[in-house]
């Protein structure tokens, strides 16, 4: 599917076939369709640029961590209680509630928790009525003036600060200052453990992402910033739209949505915490959530 979106054409690919084709393509190097209001933010405050936005060798020495460390998938297994704490409390929120007026409002604020466990080690409260309104409101204005600067014909904010870019400087300041404040935190954290003798015993209990990317000699301080700031950020808002995509299909194709209900029955049986033994057994599952992405997009348009 070819779609004009501002001044540009994208173009959709859904049948596996062409996409085998894309992936397996010899491509010299890393080059990706670039965020015009986030590349102008950078350029502006001189924040340096995080995974999303950098090209090339620049791309590639900042991947490759991050990949080692987060993205295999036999790592990524190591974090599911943790994940798992926080989904039970989502459940737990929901059926408190009993009626949900905007479910992908609260599946951001699911997916910015459990990102922030990921990310930070720790529990940002995004659940508590109160707490991390702030955050939560800059990260909705952020995802907003990104697409309608994407959707722009003329992108004047590259030469004046027009509102829409002053509405996402802000949020992308508080985005920024979240993330400084949370790592830091951590490695205070961290640095006190060691000092006491007690840092083997803390990691052994759950995995530390921060730890791994502040020790590792490939990166300095700042690019852990950059790289953690486009993790949370981008991680939050392509997973709660693509739980939403996942969820709506499975409503729309309610035979599939019984299908995958046995087998999560079958496999659960009457346990009520889910671990990675669990989830290696649920292949209908994976194919749900991958039959989703296949043909919807998780970005917003």
């Amino acid at each position: 599917m070819r779609l004009r979106l501002g001044k540009d054409f994208v173009v959709y690919i859904s049948h596996p076939d062409l996409a085998k084709v894309v992936f397996q393509y010899p491509y010299q190097e890393h080059v990706r369709v670039g965020l015009g209001i986030l590349e102008i933010y950078h350029k502006r405050t001189g924040v340096k640029k995080g995974l999303s936005l950098l090209q090339g060798e620049e791309w590639l020495a900042l991947r490759r961590p991050a990949q080692e460390k987060m993205l295999k998938p036999s790592v990524v297994a190591d974090y599911v209680p943790m994940i798992g704490n926080v989904t039970n409390d989502f459940v737990k929120r929901l059926k408190q509630q009993k009626t949900v007026t905007d479910l992908l409002e609260e599946l951001m604020k699911y997916t910015t928790e459990s990102v922030g466990m990921l990310c930070f080690n720790k529990r940002l409260g995004c659940f508590e009525s109160s707490s991390n309104t702030r955050l939560i409101k800059a990260l909705e204005d952020m995802f907003t003036t990104m697409q309608q600067a994407f959707l722009l014909p003329f992108p004047t904010y590259n030469f004046f600060r027009t509102k829409l870019y002053k509405t996402f400087e802000r949020s992308q300041q508080v985005l920024d200052e979240v993330t400084h404040k949370e790592i830091n935190d951590q490695v205070m954290v961290l640095k006190k453990l060691k000092e006491d003798g007690k840092l083997d015993e803390y990691l052994s209990k759950d995995p530390n992402f921060m730890h791994s990317l502040l020790s590792d000699p490939r990166m300095a301080k700042e690019d852990v910033v950059g790289l953690v700031t486009s993790l949370f950020g981008g991680g939050i808002d392509s997973t709660a739209n693509g739980l939403a995509f996942v969820l709506t299909d499975l409503a729309l194709n309610q035979d599939k949505q019984e299908i995958l209900n046995q087998e999560i029955q079958e496999v659960l049986s009457d346990q009520q915490t889910v671990t990675k033994e669990h989830l290696s057994k649920m292949s209908y599952l994976k194919a749900c959530v991958k039959e989703s992405q296949r043909y919807g997009n998780v970005t917003r348009l």
